[in-house]
């Protein structure tokens, strides 16, 4: 009878996810993940881990500092290559993976890694004072399991000569609210990120692992050693080489 009780109180709490508003989706999914005060604390994010790319593995470090400056970088044989890239809250630059060699980013390049530093610590925390619409398109289900489809709608932009749209679809877990997939447009096709393996870092939630999808196909996947949060990290980190 216990067993049957809480099957049915399992299956409640779902309808109840399902019926509830996009503000009141993203209003759990804060509480669940962290919470508003505990989220506003956060000053700097430093993970580490392995990222694998067509069979190969490197080192890799992203470091976030406030809402104007980013780092995400692998080390390759000594070397740290830049990408996407750098931002130490006026240039942008990035590792050109053919020549190898460090180079400014300017234009729309430039401005998208920008944009992308807004939403620290969240982007769902801060989405309204951004500028972005959020929409709940009710439930999505894969292989028989149904997750809690919300997209965050950002102003188009353009890139590489391509207006693409920068509405990106979260699919969330409807009983710990943790985002399990986000896909986007981009100019190579249908971008689709997978989260997963999450864990308590100071009483914030964070995915150790994460695996990158371009048309259905696994192109990248990263698994995190460590998250650190609240860590000193120097400003000169982020700046362009001399």
């Amino acid at each position: 009878m216990k067993k049957i009780a809480l099957i049915l109180l399992a299956g409640l709490s779902s309808i109840s996810a399902f019926s509830q508003s996009a503000e009141e989706i993203v209003a759990k999914y804060i509480a669940k993940n962290g919470g508003k005060e505990n989220m506003e604390k956060l000053k700097t994010v430093k993970m580490t881990g392995l990222a694998n790319s067509n069979g190969m593995e490197f080192p890799m470090t992203i470091l976030m500092k406030g809402k104007s400056k980013f780092k995400s970088f692998v080390t390759f044989q000594g070397m740290d290559i830049v990408q996407p890239a750098s931002y130490d809250g006026n240039e942008v630059w990035n590792t050109n993976v053919l020549t190898m060699k460090n180079e400014m980013l300017e234009g729309e390049a430039a401005e998208s890694i920008k944009r992308e530093a807004l939403d620290f610590p969240d982007p769902f925390l801060t989405y309204s004072e951004n500028g972005y619409e959020i929409e709940l398109e009710g439930e999505k289900e894969i292989d028989g399991v149904s997750y809690i489809k919300l997209n965050l709608i950002k102003p188009d932009q353009t890139i590489m000569g391509q207006e693409v749209s920068e509405k990106t679809e979260f699919l969330l877990d409807p009983k710990t609210y943790f985002i399990v997939s986000k896909t986007q447009n981009s100019p190579m096709g249908s971008l689709e990120t997978l989260l997963s393996d999450y864990r308590n870092i100071e009483g914030i939630m964070y995915p150790f692992k994460m695996e990158t999808k371009i048309g259905g196909n696994v192109v990248s996947s990263v698994i995190m050693d460590s998250v650190e949060i609240n860590v000193p990290i120097d400003d000169s980190l982020f700046t362009f080489p001399d």
